[in-house]
């Protein structure tokens, strides 16, 4: 008997009708918007009209709209969204070893599909960042038809970076772009690439990507995502595969499984969608539709702040960046709004909003700008509070520099940006990310330059201030020259400018290099050296990194070495400075380190948060943890034979070396799978694949996802530590003796 499966997506509602043998005997796609129980009416009553014998036929539905189906007809079977895929995918691809699925408002990857265990996957969150209505949203923004998309990426040149973490951002970048001069095929093109490295980056992430892929899902209409994929993952137009029937994936594993475990029949479930017992599953669509009364100017909606006898209905939209609550009474009369910004806190923003009442300060404040025709960056220049606002736009606020470069960074100036980006005159150009980065030409060759700021912020510069700059560029190289010759003796020799830094209260940062040497000179805004005072120290500090730490610290590994040595020095030459200088430095390894053990994570007993990271792009390190620079530092004085409870027994360092020992082991004993790689040096990736490093450990923790990766330890330093803790017990169960 043939199978009906029905797949009920976000968007659509997909319809199969399949053969045993695999054959799609019939096959249609309905936008449900919302109404996904006369949408199923209708579809199936499609289907009955074309093959009446279908009436007869097991129907499973799968996808995550099929609740409001299954609530008036007990019998019908659900299938999970991945099993249905999966189902589909080998229906429909065979020889396919993983699969790309994309859908309206879902995305979800499955890899080990020619296997006989259940395949991995990873599916999106809550977010469209990664799926079809990402394109949707960034067209009608563009006021273009979504059926336009493959036609118009078909005549891109270029592919522009974009961001496709978030519609949000999308939208920023797109408007830059197109103030750039940008063809908007560019664009387009762009956008699908921006998806395609966030579906990589955010879903994907460390499963394997088994060759053959099949793409499936309604993104498969789309040609620049289709090109996106095949460059984003490396795949050839062999190993990337778009079946026939790419969109009903789905629906057709659900037919498949119809015919196998379904109970219920279409005509059953057909005769419960008309019999009216699920009209309570679409109460929405039957809400009327709200209007704007006659009168009321669309910037300024005119609010009654009365409510009405008969009550009120309250609407609440929660947003990526803005929170919106709006009162009206039954009649859709507006009582009141309010605006307030999420901060990635929409629960505390609903509260605030549901706490706020007609009169707040921030409303009619912003209600009278409004009026008033302020800019956006006027009305943004405030604070909530009546008090800290009325010293604030008094001028007598120590925040109020802040407060005005951030505001900076919202609107861009495009005719000033682009008068300062002439007088540059860059040969390549990089914004927001998060700077504006560039090359531009230099003494015959090449110089690198920053401008810590946005593009928006950097619009604001003084353009005068831009152009001096660059006049006076050559004499500033000049002077920093002269001044590392004359204060540490360098001479110029070999000396060359790699990069140059402006920051947003125009300070400057000159940096010369010579072979691994790296030295820096600061100019104030004035174009004027630095004072000696202010200038950075000339050679780098005991232990100091260019990573996980800035200069001024020390790197946990070197510190534990440096203890070491000094130790050793002060075994063989007796000096006591040795030994204190051995105390000193084996005591930086304990600041931040987490001395208790909390319940539900304890892994993150006596491991080690990266919290000084010296470049802010690796600001999310504080989420990770590691464990390998003490580990190795007290395996190397087990192996010296170095006692550091004896030589500095003020603190319990065989509880501290205890404690990282049991930290390693706790991360070998729950890490069960492969999801994991060491990721900061690319070239041990292949190594990595070829399974070099099976036999060692994973070092960081990540704290928010429960995730390990970074690089790798080696099971020696855990028996070393190991072993000498278990003869440091002996020994203190013989002395008891």
């Amino acid at each position: 008997m043939n199978g009906i499966g029905l797949d009920c997506g976000n968007a659509t509602l997909k319809l199969v009708l399949l053969s045993p043998e695999g054959k799609f005997l019939w096959e249609k796609t309905a936008f449900h918007y919302g109404a996904v129980v006369q949408s199923a009416r209708r579809l199936l009553g499609a289907l009955l009209a074309a093959d009446p014998g279908a009436c007869g036929c097991p129907v499973v539905i799968t996808g995550n709209a099929g609740d409001r189906l299954k609530e008036g007809c007990d019998a019908l079977a659900v299938l999970g969204e991945i099993p249905a895929i999966h189902l589909g995918v080998r229906l429909l691809a065979p020889e396919a070893r993983s699969a790309i699925e994309i859908g309206s408002q879902s995305a979800r990857f499955l890899t080990g599909l020619d296997q006989n265990t259940p395949p991995r996957f990873a599916v999106n969150e809550h977010c469209a960042g990664g799926t079809g209505s990402f394109f949707e949203d960034q067209m009608s923004r563009l006021g273009l038809k979504l059926e336009d998309y493959s036609r118009l990426v078909g005549q891109a040149r270029s592919i522009p970076r974009l961001s496709g973490r978030c519609a949000v951002f999308a939208k920023t970048d797109i408007i830059h772009r197109q103030q750039e001069g940008v063809p908007t095929p560019d664009i387009l093109l762009g956008l699908c690439y921006a998806m395609v490295r966030n579906y990589k980056a955010v879903i994907v992430r460390g499963l394997p990507v088994e060759k053959p892929v099949a793409l499936c899902g309604g993104v498969g209409h789309n040609q620049g995502v289709i090109q996106a994929v095949r460059e984003v993952f490396g795949l050839t137009e062999a190993e990337l595969i778009l079946p026939e029937k790419f969109p009903y994936a789905g629906a057709a594993g659900a037919a498949e499984a119809a015919m196998e475990t379904a109970t219920c029949s279409m005509g059953e479930l057909l005769a419960s969608l008309c019999g009216g017992a699920l009209e309570g599953g679409d109460r929405l669509c039957r809400q009327p539709a709200l209007r704007v009364l006659p009168g009321t100017p669309p910037s300024v909606p005119a609010a009654t702040g009365t409510i009405p006898p008969d009550g009120c209905v309250l609407g609440i939209d929660v947003g990526s960046t803005s929170t919106d609550l709006v009162l009206t009474g039954r009649d859709g009369t507006l009582i009141d709004y309010q605006y307030l910004r999420t901060a990635g806190d929409p629960e505390g923003a609903v509260r605030r909003g549901l706490e706020l009442v007609p009169g707040d300060y921030e409303f009619t404040t912003l209600r009278r700008e409004i009026q008033e025709g302020r800019t956006l960056e006027e009305m943004e220049f405030h604070w909530i509070d009546p008090e800290c606002d009325a010293v604030l736009q008094a001028g007598g606020d120590e925040n109020e520099a802040e407060k005005r470069l951030s505001i900076a960074g919202i609107c861009c100036d495009p005719e000033n940006l682009a008068a300062i980006k002439a007088a540059l005159s860059p040969t390549e150009w990089e914004a927001d990310a998060p700077y504006c980065t560039f090359q531009i030409p230099y003494q015959g060759g090449s110089l690198t330059g920053r401008f810590f700021l946005n593009e928006a912020a950097l619009s604001k510069f003084p353009l005068s201030w831009v152009r001096e700059f660059v006049r006076r560029l050559p004499e500033l190289d000049r002077r920093g020259r002269t001044f590392l010759a004359a204060q540490a003796g360098l001479g110029t020799e070999g000396l060359s400018l790699e990069w140059f830094a402006v920051h947003p209260d125009r300070t400057m940062r000159l940096c010369y290099i010579r072979g691994q040497d790296q030295q820096m000179v600061l100019f104030d805004r004035d174009f004027s050296l630095c004072s000696e005072d202010w200038q950075p120290a000339l050679t780098r500090p005991e232990g100091g990194d260019f990573w996980e730490t800035p200069l001024h610290a020390a790197n946990l590994f070197a510190a534990g070495h440096a203890a070491i040595a000094n130790y050793q020095a002060y075994e063989q030459f007796g000096d006591e400075k040795y030994k204190q200088k051995a105390v000193y430095w084996i005591r930086t390894i304990l600041p931040f380190t987490h001395l208790w053990e909390p319940e539900d994570m304890p892994s993150l007993y006596y491991t080690k948060p990266v919290l000084s990271s010296s470049d802010w792009y690796f600001a999310n390190w504080v989420r990770d943890h590691v464990q390998w620079e003490v580990l190795g530092v007290f395996a190397q004085s087990a192996r010296e034979n170095i006692r550091w409870d004896e030589i500095d027994p003020e603190i319990d360092w065989l509880k501290f070396q205890r404690g990282i020992t049991n930290a390693a082991l706790q991360w070998m004993s729950v890490h069960t799978d492969d999801n994991w790689r060491p990721h900061n040096i690319p070239e041990t990736y292949e190594r990595y694949r070829q399974g070099e490093f099976d036999y060692c450990f994973p070092d960081t923790h990540n704290s928010v996802t429960g995730l390990f990766g970074g690089m790798f330890i080696a099971p020696g330093p855990i028996a070393d530590n190991i072993y000498y803790l278990l003869d440091r017990e002996a020994e203190a169960a013989k002395s008891r003796k």
